[in-house]
């Protein structure tokens, strides 16, 4: 039994101990105010560890939701990863977007900075300088390092052989 059970049980019959002595009196608790008062201070504790379950339970319910957001993420990225590949020019963009949005990782940054970086190659005739102030906002502008940019160039190539169109 976890500590936090024993103390909602010891609140809980403290509590009806004191509803007891609130309707007839007894031991150390002579009269109905002392037992309202020790049920005032047995509903105090009881609603102080509901209080601290309820931050456990938001607690845990804000880890569930960012893994459901991690794996949604994912997938979409998945999705976004098969049109590119199979797509054309808006599909390499959505690409490049859906992975330097949101909770986007270091790895994520490289990955949309190397998609920026093919979106510009030779083989796209379809450019235009919006690509190039993506470009410069992925690669230049999100704090990767020299290194990373350089990784970034190296993906690109790679996908670049990839494409489809």
């Amino acid at each position: 039994m976890s500590i936090l059970s024993f103390s909602g049980l010891l609140a809980a019959a403290l509590a009806i101990f004191a509803l007891i002595a609130v309707i007839k009196p007894f031991g150390f608790l002579k009269s109905r105010w002392q037992a309202l008062g020790l049920l005032l201070v047995a509903l105090l504790a009881f609603a102080g560890i509901s209080m601290e379950v309820a931050d456990q339970n938001k607690q845990a319910i804000h880890v569930v939701v960012k893994s459901m957001e991690r794996l949604e993420r994912e997938k979409s990225l998945n999705e976004y990863r098969e049109k590119a590949i199979n797509g054309h020019y808006i599909d390499w963009r959505n690409m490049a977007f859906a992975l330097s949005s949101g909770d986007a990782s270091d790895e994520d940054r490289i990955q949309a900075c190397a998609w920026r970086i093919a979106i510009i190659s030779p083989k796209n005739p379809k450019i235009d300088a919006g690509d190039e102030g993506n470009l410069e906002m992925d690669c230049n502008q999100r704090g990767l390092t020299e290194d990373q940019i350089n990784k970034a160039s190296d993906e690109a190539k790679r996908i670049i052989l990839t494409l489809k169109n």
